[in-house]
């Protein structure tokens, strides 16, 4: 209902931004995962509304996709946990940063389980 009245431009966006979401497209591919989709959403007048839902369905997909990762690692043997982390193998790219509590998604109160992750992730 919010984007009934909404330029079809901006109806399509908001959509390939739901359908990564569903795909689970979050950080990749370039130009087309539900991130690109929410940056090139958030300036768009009209879409203030939809901003809190749209940050919020972000933010906790990608702490489920960190969280699967996780729970993968912890029941893993040692010795694939450190070759999936070497390096050589290592190729994944994250684009999403966090440079304080307000700056990430979910704000201040995610602020510690997005940082906790990340240290968790580092090499």
């Amino acid at each position: 209902m919010i984007l009934a009245n909404a330029d079809t431009s901006l109806q399509q966006l908001y959509a390939a931004f739901t359908a990564a979401l569903e795909r689970g497209d979050l950080m990749t591919p370039a130009d087309a995962s539900a991130n690109d989709y929410y940056l090139r959403l958030l300036p768009q007048p009209g879409i203030e509304k939809l901003k809190g839902l749209m940050t919020r369905n972000l933010a906790a997909a990608l702490q489920d996709e960190a969280q699967v990762v996780i729970n993968q690692l912890l029941r893993t043997d040692p010795q694939i946990v450190d070759d999936a982390f070497s390096p050589v193998s290592n190729t994944t790219t994250c684009r999403a940063t966090c440079t304080g509590p307000g700056s990430c998604w979910g704000g201040a109160y995610m602020w510690r389980f997005i940082k906790a992750r990340e240290y968790y992730f580092r090499l």
